[in-house]
């Protein structure tokens, strides 16, 4: 039996050791394959004093005596709160967790960014399918109008706005951690926020801070509805907010759908109607709303609307429209990065931009799936995260990135879902004890890595000023990414 336990640890550190070499010889642009690899030389952006720590503290946990020491540190810390409830603990978080978001908050604007901003200025009441997410972009920088501010002003409100999401999302995704692994919720809320998701909170002025508030609430909601300590209804309610908020939301339905015929013991008749009135609940936010911009006269604003829709489902009659989905196998581009469906570029984004947002989930799910398929499927919570994932899944790999590396929080809610996923399978999988110790070093060693080569760096990288690397120095930004034939784009090729 111990050697069966010694013949384990030194697996486990060959494994470690050869992903931390991988790692570190991609992030410092010594491993040929990863050399224009975008989410993996995030510490090539950094001083040299400032990424060698990043890299010693990486290289040492990759010892087992470490990585016991840190798990128990965070344990002992976490029962402590947990049993203590110091009063003033969450005063003290939703005024903390801001300002520190709000510290190393973004300093230039790429991406869709300032596409938001100028439609805010303009007046402009939404953008589709932005709807609510942008609605809100618009009137925080009227509202720094309001108040005297210039451009710089009112884009500094939104950010503020993004920084406070980012404390609410993670008392929701808090929740949602202690169903998603009751015995081991501190651990499971690291991994949900270790990875680049987090930037999205620090002053990225984007939709996807005010969608992950919504969908980290539905989260809660629906896994406290599972359990029966609430209503169908309630996350039915929170899901429309999210819908409204954005379209992309609608791939969550069918979980809400599974959800209610978990929860729902009636027959036949009595289950179609809950149906209904739960579709109604989630359509209502969005219906409320188009019917008072009808009322406020924004004629302008829903026609442009209306030709966005066409856009999406590719009826729409003008030639320059930008194309939303990803491009088949013929055809031409159209504006923007130019992906075909799973071609190398367009798997190459993908693999990058899943590290970026969540560096730990596609390998838990990836081992999941080879050595024990079942837990997938294995309990209620499961069979929710599973057919939450699933139409996630396919709208990652249908929608296109229209600004290549820059679009990398485009798939922002699937990574929230597939992690949120990975961590229930993590802590599902070990058996007699629920919780062992060398699951809780697995965990450790996800959730650190996953700080020290993604989230610390990007975060440091937004702040700036950060040495050329790649894209994300800013050079290689620009609108001429909607013109495919421009000669600027050509520094940015290698990297798409």
């Amino acid at each position: 039996m111990n050697d069966r336990v010694l013949s384990s640890t030194r697996l486990l550190l060959l494994a470690y050791a050869g992903a931390w070499l991988l790692l570190t010889l991609a992030q410092i642009g010594y491993l040929p394959c990863a050399r224009y690899a975008w989410g993996y030389n995030f510490w090539q952006y950094l001083p040299v004093e400032v990424a060698a720590p990043l890299a010693a503290l990486s290289l040492i946990l990759c010892f087992t005596a470490v990585r016991q020491r840190v798990a128990a540190v965070v344990h002992q810390i976490a029962a402590l709160l947990m049993r203590t409830r110091p009063r003033g603990t969450g005063a003290l978080f939703l005024l903390l967790v801001p300002a520190l978001l709000w510290a190393v908050r973004e300093r230039q604007l790429l991406g869709d960014s300032e596409i938001f901003v100028l439609t805010a200025a303009t007046g402009t009441s939404f953008l589709f399918p932005d709807i609510g997410a942008s609605f809100l972009i618009g009137h925080l920088y009227q509202l720094g109008n309001a108040l005297g501010l210039d451009t710089h002003g009112c884009v500094s409100v939104i950010q503020a706005a993004t920084c406070a999401c980012g404390a609410i999302a993670l008392f929701f995704s808090v929740r949602s951690a202690a169903y998603l692994a009751p015995s081991w919720q501190a651990p499971a809320t690291a991994l949900l926020f270790s990875g680049g998701l987090v930037r999205v909170f620090a002053g990225h002025v984007e939709v996807y801070a005010f969608i992950l508030v919504a969908v980290a609430g539905y989260l809660w909601t629906a896994l406290a509805a599972l359990q029966g300590r609430v209503g169908v209804a309630i996350p039915g309610v929170v899901l429309g907010v999210a819908v409204w908020l954005h379209l992309s939301a609608l791939c969550l339905v069918p979980s809400l759908l599974l959800l209610l015929l978990m929860a729902e013991q009636s027959p036949g008749a009595s289950r179609s109607r809950a149906v209904i009135v739960t579709l109604v609940l989630v359509a209502l936010p969005s219906a409320l709303f188009f019917a008072g911009m009808v009322v406020a006269g924004r004629h302008s604003d829903l026609t442009q609307a209306f030709e966005v829709l066409r856009e999406i489902t590719g009826v729409s009659a003008n030639p320059d429209a930008v194309h939303r989905w990803v491009r088949g196998w013929g055809g031409e581009p159209s504006h923007g990065t130019d992906y075909v469906f799973v071609s190398r570029a367009h798997l190459k984004y993908l693999a990058n931009a899943s590290h970026v947002l969540s560096p730990a989930a596609l390998p838990i799910l990836v081992v999941a799936l080879m050595r024990r398929p079942s837990l997938f499927w294995l309990t209620p919570t499961a069979r929710f995260l599973s057919v939450a994932c699933t139409p996630l899944i396919a709208y990652a790999l249908l929608l296109r990135p229209v600004w290549g590396p820059f679009d990398w929080d485009l798939f922002t809610i699937v990574a929230f879902f597939l992690t949120a996923l990975a961590a229930h399978l993590l802590a599902q999988a070990p058996r007699n004890p629920p919780v062992t110790s060398e699951a809780q070093e697995i965990h450790t060693w996800l959730v650190g890595t996953s700080l020290l080569f993604v989230t610390i760096p990007f975060l440091l990288m937004a702040r700036g000023p950060v040495r050329d690397a790649g894209p994300f120095a800013g050079q290689s930004f620009g609108v001429h990414i909607l013109h495919p034939e421009s000669p600027k784009n050509i520094p940015l090729l290698p990297w798409l």
